[in-house]
């Protein structure tokens, strides 16, 4: 089979794959650049000067931002960089009166190309006031997590955990730590 010049072969005569179809209609490309335009713009916002403009224009572009993972936070560099260690774990409690810890997943190896999305999720639960609406589906995926597990979860807790750094130049790394539950709802077998 020959193929004219622009022209890709197909499987079975028919085309099935989405980015093909998209890539080969004018619809399908008009929609491309418009994201590629929609992007490149909340981008553009994360470079202007503090303003009132760029107030107003971070409401629609921080969404964007986030979706696409592009959103940028420079605070643990300067001006005034955290001084705690933090992590947020899950506690489920079974009916026998044992208890299964779940931390947020991490991978020592390629952490920062497989698990960055979920530390910024533990993030979000322990410094956004406003992530509050995730704490009950997160609650719900981690029990749905442990029934698979085998175990007959009862009730989910979010357990935020935080260390202060100590000051350089003394002897220990850090205090003592600390932890607060923020979130504790029974589990429902539905």
């Amino acid at each position: 089979m020959r193929l004219g010049a622009g022209r890709r072969p197909r499987l079975g005569g028919s085309t099935t794959d989405l980015q093909e179809r998209l890539e080969s209609s004018t619809a399908g490309r008009v929609m491309i650049s418009a994201v590629i335009l929609v992007v490149l713009a909340a981008v553009g916002v994360t470079t202007m000067p503090a303003s009132t403009i760029r107030t107003h224009l971070s409401v629609a572009a921080d969404p964007v931002l986030r979706a696409t993972g592009l959103d940028q936070n420079w605070a643990i560099f300067s001006p005034d960089p955290r001084r705690s260690a933090v992590y947020v774990e899950a506690r489920v409690d079974h009916p026998d009166g044992s208890v299964t810890t779940w931390p947020i997943i991490t991978d020592r190896f390629l952490g920062e190309y497989t698990d960055y999305r979920w530390h910024k999720f533990e993030e979000d639960m322990w410094l956004d006031p406003g992530a509050s609406w995730s704490w009950a589906g997160y609650a719900r995926w981690v029990a749905q997590q442990d029934r698979a597990a085998g175990h007959r979860p009862s009730r989910v807790s979010l357990v935020r955990h935080w260390s202060d750094s100590a000051p350089p130049g003394t002897p220990t790394v850090r205090g003592p730590w600390h932890e607060q539950t923020f979130f504790s709802r029974p589990v429902v077998i539905g």
